[in-house]
């Protein structure tokens, strides 16, 4: 079964410079990955080219994109100051 984290969370899983395989939960917010130990690069952020887990975390975590609609219904908004790389998921 998936897991869900939650974007308020600040974990790779929810980051738009994260390239793992994910989809938007079933709650706003919320990130679909297969497990903890799902992993993907790091794109334009401080692990640039490293391979993060899920679950890991830095400094410049920004929202993904996909989950904006989310924010705008919840109220919530990417960190102050942080801005999305150039690169979609």
């Amino acid at each position: 079964m998936p897991l869900q984290p939650a974007a308020a969370l600040r974990r790779c899983a929810s980051c738009q410079r994260w390239s793992g395989a994910r989809a938007p939960g079933s709650e706003p917010l919320n990130v679909s990955i297969e497990s903890e130990q799902a992993s993907g690069l790091c794109i334009d952020g401080p692990w640039n080219g490293s391979e993060r887990r899920a679950r890991s975390a830095c400094g410049k975590w920004t929202l993904w994109l996909r989950l904006e609609s989310g924010a705008a219904t919840q109220g919530a908004a990417p960190a102050a100051g942080e801005t999305t790389p150039g690169q979609g998921r």
